[in-house]
């Protein structure tokens, strides 16, 4: 449950006006996208077509470039029972990531998220900056890499 997760710190940088619920939101948010992304990435591995189920539903189909460069579609997708994630995840061969999430469910008010950062890249675990608009309040929060 959304009410069970951590709450995304808030960007000092930016201008935000969410509250601690929505701040949940926003980490689980991110986790769902980490998560298919998981899943995609170890099923490609393993000779697979980068589809697959999330946690709690959903499903992905993920397409990887000449470059390498991987981006992983999310439908419905669920890391926790009450927020459904739509939308892609943006993986690049030099390890950026950039999402854009589409939330509902009893567990938000709804709303975009872009998620920006760096994943399994080498080095120290920074922040993946999340923005947007949740419940129609400008989202502008930091939620760790790993």
């Amino acid at each position: 449950m959304v009410a069970d997760a951590w709450p995304a710190k808030v960007d000092p940088t930016g201008g935000n006006a969410i509250g601690l619920t929505e701040r949940k939101v926003a980490t689980v948010a991110v986790a769902t996208g980490i998560d298919a992304l998981k899943r995609a990435a170890t099923d490609i591995a393993n000779g697979g077509s980068g589809s697959g189920v999330g946690l709690r539903g959903g499903t992905f189909q993920s397409t990887v470039d000449a470059s390498g460069n991987q981006t992983t579609v999310l439908r419905d997708c669920r890391f926790s029972k009450d927020l459904i994630v739509r939308g892609s995840v943006f993986w690049g061969a030099d390890k950026s990531l950039v999402a854009d999430l589409t939330l509902s469910g009893a567990g938000t008010e709804g709303g975009h998220l872009r998620v920006a950062g760096m994943w399994e890249a080498p080095g120290p675990v920074g922040y993946f900056k999340v923005t947007g608009s949740l419940g129609g309040h400008a989202v502008a929060v930091r939620v760790p890499e790993a």
